[in-house]
């Protein structure tokens, strides 16, 4: 069985909706995990099959998930 993110990451809240956040955050509204220090930004069931961006801060973890989401798309 596949283990999600949420299975070991406490899942925080987080406002999309400010005028300054990157368009596609706004438009995809990933969901935000904790673990320890680390931010993750997940799009899609689980890391091997979404895109996952991650940092030390919420924002950081959108803009690592950002780049990686331009990525894929260029693929």
């Amino acid at each position: 069985m596949m283990q999600t993110m949420s299975d070991h990451n406490q899942k925080i809240p987080f406002d999309f909706r400010p005028e300054d956040m990157i368009p596609a955050v706004r438009s995809f509204e990933p969901v935000l995990y904790r673990q320890g220090n680390l931010y993750y930004c997940l799009l899609g069931a689980d890391a091997d099959n979404g895109i996952l961006g991650f940092g030390a801060t919420p924002r950081q973890a959108i803009a690592d998930w950002e780049h990686k989401l331009r990525s894929n798309m260029n693929k």
